[in-house]
């Protein structure tokens, strides 16, 4: 898809460009917002009440999100504090926006006087459509862009994108040359962004414990951003050490494994009882 969408105007002689990149941002937004409080409505939660505790949830997500990209990635937003309140799509880590969401849908649950459970399973397979949408708007903007790579997945971004620039700023290329093929670790991510969705609806479709749906999404999708993590070009800005990456995906996948193990053995033991 083209960087510009599509292009308004001239209205008072300016034009006015709608990227890909926010337009799909946005859209994806709309699409887990409705998928979530569908999907809350069929498992018989109050429509009211439910939107109420997805649209929390889903406005905590761009601050988590802006709040971990700062705190990785420090020097951007001391060399412009404005930065921090910017209302662009860019200057987001996703992982953090996921982590603020669940905690602010666990609160809002709680005083909406919902299964905390019950809706974050609603948000896992629409997590798995958002994400992959997201990652179309990062495709057509260039960014979150791979590494120098050959084979049939590789693609030549063009010349003068980001990747292109990184490319020349780590010597993969001269400052005359063009670019060389990279992963495409944005259709990457979004293809296992798809496929965790899918385990988490399957998951739904077998109607086990409350929160497995959601902790297997959140597991599996840890497991994709940490092979992902693999091939993509690292920000220079980044702060923290390359080991601390590895680290905070294994110990997501090992907390999800070990609340999957408690929230099955859980409903067994209240099955057996009743």
């Amino acid at each position: 898809m083209p960087p510009v969408l599509v292009t308004i105007g001239p209205v008072l002689g300016i034009h006015y460009e709608i990227s890909t990149y926010r337009a799909m941002y946005t859209l994806a937004a709309v699409i887990t917002i409705a998928i979530t409080w569908w999907l809350c409505v069929r498992f018989g939660m109050p429509g009211r009440r439910s939107l109420m505790v997805v649209l929390a949830s889903a406005a905590a997500l761009p601050i988590g999100a802006r709040i971990w990209h700062i705190a990785t990635n420090p020097s951007i937003y001391l060399a412009d504090a404005s930065r921090i309140w910017s209302l662009e799509s860019s200057g987001h880590a996703l992982f953090g926006g996921i982590a603020l969401m669940s905690v602010v849908g666990l609160l809002a649950t709680r005083l909406a006087r919902l299964d905390p459970w019950r809706v974050a399973d609603a948000s896992a397979p629409a997590l798995g459509v958002g994400i992959a949408v997201m990652r179309v708007g990062c495709y057509s903007g260039g960014c979150c862009f791979g590494v120098p790579a050959s084979g049939p997945t590789a693609v030549l971004f063009p010349p003068g994108s980001p990747a292109h620039l990184w490319q020349i700023g780590h010597d993969f290329v001269g400052i005359f040359q063009g670019p060389v093929t990279a992963h495409p670790t944005q259709l990457y991510e979004l293809v296992g962004a798809l496929l965790c969705g899918a385990i988490a609806a399957a998951i739904l479709r077998l109607h086990t414990a409350p929160g497995v749906a959601f902790l297997a999404f959140i597991g599996a999708f840890a497991v994709v951003r940490w092979v992902n993590w693999g091939l993509r070009a690292r920000p220079d800005t980044l702060s923290l050490p390359e080991p601390a990456y590895g680290f905070i995906y294994a110990a997501t996948i090992a907390l999800c494994g070990v609340l999957i193990a408690v929230r099955i053995a859980r409903a067994k033991g209240l099955g057996t009882r009743s």
